[in-house]
């Protein structure tokens, strides 16, 4: 039976080369992460964006707005 939900990232593997991938084209120069709650603003590199791969970035309990640089 093939309820058409997506599948979360936690149950997809994710290559290396996967990610590679996802970090040059999402944001290859780093982001902007905006709290859409208290409006702080914090810039990441790419590598430290590669941990919100499987998990959306949150501040405030909600989740933040990323912008690439």
């Amino acid at each position: 039976m093939n309820n058409n939900n997506p599948e979360s990232l936690k149950t997809i593997a994710l290559s290396a080369k996967a990610l590679k991938n996802i970090e040059k084209l999402a944001w290859p120069k780093g982001a902007i992460l905006t709290c859409p709650v208290c409006f702080v603003k914090r810039t990441r590199t790419p590598e430290e964006l590669t941990k919100y791969v499987d998990k959306w970035p949150t501040h405030c309990g909600v989740p933040v707005d990323v912008r690439p640089l």
